[in-house]
């Protein structure tokens, strides 16, 4: 392999969440469709075939490729039947599932101590548009590490069929946006069944461009309007050796019931990893779901008129958040969130706090799961996406970059993946205080119980 002709894939994802309000009490939420139920896809699958909106200023979308297509790479014959059986969709779920919590657990173990922000579904949907193009073992590695598994373009399809399934309402909505951007060189070729698989899958956008100076002005811009300004600046600078960017943008809006009064406002004090109290502002509410797992307890909080929730866990006295979060599993959490808790009244106080984060390298953690061969110009087999001149693409490096508030409004959240290359009943009987003046775990999970965002609060950032 010549030196000079091996190019990086890039893959950028931009993830937003911005949740004004905050339910106060028990009542039964309305839910979205959980993905294990035998009915038909919704109509949003359709939508993906539609051309997405564009601006005078815009590169053109789904330029002819100079690569013809070969039978091998024809895949959408296999693409868009997202019907399967119930254990199917669980095993997929819980996949989803066991990813999230297993990446979040090793970026915690990195920095311990440290306040960790993790968006799984970001990172999942960049991987998933890196694995339709995957071959060979480079294809069974992604397959493993996402879905335990399970085919990658069953696996896909399902994603996309998860996606549209999402609960969406006017008081709670997930907008996610992808796009394709390859430089303009004739000696990039890139497989227009790709491009259409992901465009119906994940209705990506194809865009070309010169990879220069103004193309990083124009990611910045695609990002930062998809991400309600939220995100800005993804990139600094492109790589000469860099030829295609893979970008997913995701913009999460809900309302809490009823946002937190001022009375509800406390200073109060919270006690960091490192022993040095801080001054905070507490938001006290009364709840009525109580966890518990044996090493920490805690509540959540429903998203109005949606299956979201806001999960926060306390680790017990005695229990280190070290220790707390090295306990977890995906099979940890659905067993946590699977019932509805116990019925009680829980007296609650969480901090107002933000959070920024971000993960420089994070194939390397990766890596250590599994995905070897992805970052690895010698072995990456990336030949269902296209080739720079006869030689192949592969992955050079991947940022992950997550910000959060949340405060008696809500919360508000982003998070960007840079890849180079309960009703009415009787009164409670049980009360439980819970402070949370000190490190916890908090997450933000679909009805499903899949963490679309997941953290760890050490100390309150100014």
């Amino acid at each position: 392999m010549k030196k000079a002709t091996v190019r990086t894939l890039s893959l950028v994802l931009a993830l937003l969440l911005l949740l004004p309000g905050l339910l106060i009490g028990c009542a039964a939420p309305d839910l979205g469709d959980p993905i294990d139920k035998d009915e038909q896809p919704g109509t949003k699958d359709d939508q993906s075939t539609e051309p997405p909106n564009t601006s005078p200023c815009d590169p053109p979308l789904n330029p002819t490729s100079n690569l013809e297509t070969a039978p091998a790479y024809i895949r959408s014959g296999n693409l868009g039947d997202f019907e399967a059986t119930t254990t199917d969709r669980k095993a997929f779920v819980a996949a989803q599932r066991n990813f999230g919590v297993e990446l979040f657990k090793r970026l915690y173990a990195e920095e311990p101590g440290e306040n960790t922000l993790l968006s799984p579904l970001s990172v999942i949907l960049a991987l998933s548009l890196t694995s339709q193009g995957a071959e060979n073992n480079t294809r069974a590695q992604l397959s493993q590490l996402l879905w335990g598994g399970m085919d990658i373009d069953t696996a896909n399809g399902y994603l996309a069929d998860y996606l549209a399934r999402l609960p969406e309402n006017e008081y709670a909505q997930l907008k996610i946006a992808n796009s394709v951007w390859m430089r303009e060189d004739e000696t990039l070729q890139v497989n227009d069944t790709y491009l259409s698989d992901v465009a119906r899958l994940f209705a990506a956008e194809a865009r070309r461009a010169p990879f220069d100076g103004q193309t990083v002005e124009d990611v910045n811009a695609w990002v930062s309007d998809k991400t309600d300004g939220m995100i800005d600046q993804v990139l600094e600078e492109l790589d000469p050796e860099t030829v295609m960017l893979l970008i997913n943008a995701l913009l999460f809006e809900a309302q809490w019931q009823e946002e937190y009064s001022e009375k509800q406002l406390i200073p109060d004090m919270f006690t960091p990893a490192n022993g040095t109290a801080q001054q905070v502002t507490m938001m006290s509410s009364t709840e009525h779901r109580f966890l518990s797992d044996g090493m920490a307890t805690g509540t959540y909080r429903h998203y109005r008129k949606s299956g979201y929730r806001f999960v926060a866990m306390l680790p017990n006295p005695g229990v280190s958040i070290d220790e707390y979060i090295a306990s977890l599993d995906g099979e940890h959490i659905e067993k946590l969130l699977g019932s509805a808790g116990e019925y009680a009244i829980v007296h609650t106080r969480i901090p107002k706090f933000t959070q920024n984060c971000t993960y420089k390298s994070l194939q390397k953690t990766l890596a250590g799961m599994g995905l070897t061969d992805l970052f690895d110009p010698t072995a990456a087999d990336l030949s269902g996406m296209g080739n720079y001149g006869g030689e192949p693409l592969y992955v050079s490096s991947i940022t992950h970059q997550t910000a959060i508030e949340v405060n008696e409004i809500g919360t508000r959240a982003a998070a960007v993946t840079v890849e180079l290359e309960a009703g009415a009943g009787m009164p409670p009987e049980q009360t439980y205080t819970l402070h949370f003046d000190r490190p916890f775990v908090y997450m933000i999970v679909d009805n499903n119980n899949v963490p679309i965002f997941i953290g760890a609060v050490t100390e309150i950032e100014p």
